[in-house]
C-alpha cells in the first residue's frame, strides 16, 4: 500500500514537472518569457509576415508579431504591423526595420538595423520600415518589371518596327526604278557639269597665273604701299580731325559762355525791338497812304515833266497841236453839214 502510494506521488510530481516544462516550453518559443513594450511599423507588403513572426535587432531576437491591420488611405493599401519587444530594449529612433530571410529557404522575420541617434524610440512608437532585401522579392520584382518592359515597351517598338518595315518595302517596289532613273539622269548630268566646271577651274588656273604674274605682283605690291600710306594719311587726317573737333568743342563752350553772359543785354534788345515794331504796326496804316499820295504827286511831277519839260525852268507848256488840229477838223465837218 505504501508502494503504491509512493508510485503515485513519483508519477504526479513527474507528469507536473513535464506539464511545468511544457508551459515554459511554449512560452520560450512564443517569446512571452517576460514584459514586453509594443511598437509598429507600416509595411506595403507583409508577404512571409504573421502572427508569431520573429522580430530581432542586429539578428537578436528580442520579440515576435502581434497583429496586422491593414489601412485604407485613398485607395492605396497599407498594413500596420504591431510587435512586441522585451521591455526595456533601447531602440534608436532612426532605426529601420526590414522584411528579411536569413537564407534561401529560411522563414521571414522582422530585422531592425540599429540606426546612429542619441535619442530612443518610446514605447508605442513607430519604427521606420524599409525595403525589403530578400533575394526572391528582388528576382521576382526584376521579372515584374521585364515583363513590363517586354509589354509596354519591347512589344510596341517591335510593332513600330514591322509597321516601318512595312512601309519601306512598299515605298522600295514602288519608287526604287524610279529612283533609278533619277540616279542615272543625275550622273550623266553629273559628269557633264564635271566636264564644264573642270574646263571652267582650268580657265580659272590660266587667269589667277595671269594675274600673279610678275609685273601684276610689282602692281600689287605698290598698290599695297600706296594703301599703307593712304592708311597713315587717313590716321594723320583722323588726328587733325581731333583736334579740329576739340576746337569746335572750345568755340561752342565760349559761344555758350557768351549767349550766357549777353542773355540780359539779348532780352532788353529784344524787348525794344518788339516796342518798335508795335510803334510802326500803329502807324504803317497812314505811313501807307501818305507814300501812295507822294506817289500819285510823282507821277504827277513826272508827267509833266515829260509834257513840259520848260516847266523846270519856270515856262508855259506847249500847245497841243494834234488837238487843236482835232477841232478845227470837226468844225469844218459841222460846217458843211450845215
Amino acid at each position: 500500500m505504501r508502494n503504491a502510494k509512493i508510485n503515485y506521488v513519483v508519477v504526479g510530481s513527474f507528469v507536473l514537472a513535464m506539464i511545468v516544462a511544457l508551459v515554459i516550453s511554449i512560452a520560450m518559443i512564443s517569446g512571452r518569457t517576460g514584459a514586453t513594450d509594443n511598437y509598429y511599423s507600416m509595411f506595403e507588403d507583409v508577404s512571409g509576415i504573421d502572427f508569431g513572426t520573429k522580430v530581432l535587432f542586429d539578428g537578436y531576437h528580442i520579440g515576435q508579431v502581434e497583429e496586422i491591420e491593414p489601412i485604407h488611405d485613398g485607395g492605396k493599401v497599407s498594413f500596420r504591423v504591431d510587435m512586441s519587444l522585451v521591455q526595456g530594449w533601447q531602440i534608436p529612433d532612426d532605426s529601420i526595420i526590414r522584411k528579411e530571410a536569413s537564407g534561401l529557404l529560411a522563414a521571414f522575420a522582422l530585422v531592425i538595423r540599429e540606426g546612429g541617434s542619441n535619442k530612443l524610440l518610446s514605447p508605442d512608437g513607430e519604427i521606420k520600415s524599409g525595403r525589403s532585401a530578400n533575394l526572391f522579392e528582388a528576382v521576382s520584382q526584376i521579372a515584374a518589371d521585364a515583363s513590363d518592359v517586354t509589354q509596354n515597351g519591347l512589344m510596341p517598338m517591335i510593332d513600330n518596327m514591322n509597321n516601318q518595315i512595312n512601309k519601306i518595302g512598299k515605298f522600295l517596289d514602288g519608287d526604287i526604278p524610279a529612283i533609278l532613273n533619277n540616279v542615272h539622269t543625275f550622273s550623266a548630268n553629273l559628269v557633264t557639269d564635271l566636264e564644264r566646271i573642270s574646263s571652267g577651274l582650268i580657265d580659272s588656273t590660266e587667269n589667277l597665273n595671269a594675274i600673279l604674274s610678275k609685273t601684276n605682283a610689282d602692281n600689287i605690291e605698290e598698290t599695297i604701299v600706296y594703301i599703307e600710306q593712304g592708311a597713315q594719311n587717313f590716321s594723320a587726317l583722323t588726328k587733325d580731325l581731333q583736334g579740329t573737333r576739340e576746337k569746335l568743342d572750345h568755340m561752342i563752350v565760349t559761344l555758350d559762355d557768351m549767349v550766357t553772359e549777353n542773355r540780359p543785354n539779348v532780352d532788353g534788345t529784344m524787348t525794344d525791338l518788339r516796342y518798335s515794331m508795335k510803334a510802326v504796326a500803329r502807324h504803317v496804316d497812314g505811313i501807307l497812304r501818305n507814300l501812295d499820295g507822294t506817289s500819285r504827286n510823282m507821277y504827277e511831277f513826272s508827267r509833266q515833266i515829260r509834257l513840259n519839260p520848260a516847266l523846270l525852268l519856270g515856262g508855259d507848256p506847249p500847245k497841243d497841236e494834234a488837238k487843236l488840229n482835232k477841232d478845227g477838223l470837226q468844225k469844218t465837218e459841222s460846217r458843211s453839214e450845215r
